[in-house]
């Protein structure tokens, strides 16, 4: 068990949260609500026509994921998204950790799929946790992203990586990644399948994964990649 002072201390945690609710910018948003339901963690699936998994073309590709938070502002009746960040390290610069993340092209495509319109422009809202029990700090950023700059970018690292995906299911191997194997503290769910072999890790991933967001696919925000 982790003592008080330690980091990411059971104490840490609640003495930062203390200062996100305490966080000024609550005071300008409202949570935006989406078919129903309070906009956190929204789920979204980006459907890519014309990608498959297999030759045969029977098991298509999608892009899953999903958003820490949609905020409404009333005043000027716009949109942003919310993405919550913790660490336990100080920098003088957080925003060079997250301007060219891959995250926020999907949050636009996403965003134009909440307002029904096609947008140039958007704001992504970055809430910066840094846990400490005694010194904790909360940093606002905004980003601000153009589609249009930002999704040639995007769309390569896209192919490269169902490229991969589909070289590993030709080739029926998948290699392993052994630094990966514990993240954020928590054990990759595939760990006990890593010593099975090939076809039994694809059949499993296959259907784990399907599992994991089965539960969200009724709610979760279409988007279709042209």
């Amino acid at each position: 068990m982790q003592k008080p002072g330690e980091k990411w201390s059971l104490q840490a945690c609640y003495s930062t949260f203390k200062e996100l609710i305490e966080f000024p910018i609550f005071d300008e948003y409202e949570i935006a609500r989406l078919q129903g339901h309070p906009a956190i963690e929204v789920p979204f699936e980006i459907e890519l026509p014309d990608y498959f998994l297999d030759k045969e073309k029977t098991i298509p590709i999608t892009y899953v994921g999903f958003i820490d938070a949609i905020l409404y502002h009333r005043p000027t009746q716009t949109y942003k998204c919310l993405d919550l960040k913790n660490t336990a390290r100080w920098s003088d610069n957080y925003e060079a950790f997250h301007y060219f993340s891959s995250q926020l092209v999907p949050y636009g495509l996403v965003l134009q799929t909440v307002l029904n319109e096609e947008i140039d422009t958007y704001e992504v809202i970055y809430l910066q946790n840094v846990v400490d029990v005694h010194e904790p700090l909360v940093h606002s950023f905004p980003i601000q992203v153009t589609i249009e700059d930002r999704l040639p970018s995007f769309l390569v690292s896209l192919q490269a990586a169902i490229n991969n995906l589909q070289f590993f299911y030709e080739m029926e191997t998948f290699p392993r990644h052994g630094s990966h194997c514990v993240s954020y503290s928590k054990l990759c769910p595939f760990y006990a399948y890593c010593e099975d072999d090939n076809k039994s890790i694809l059949e499993t991933f296959a259907s784990r994964g399907e599992e994991h967001f089965a539960k969200y696919r009724d709610r979760a925000l279409k988007v279709v990649l042209k």
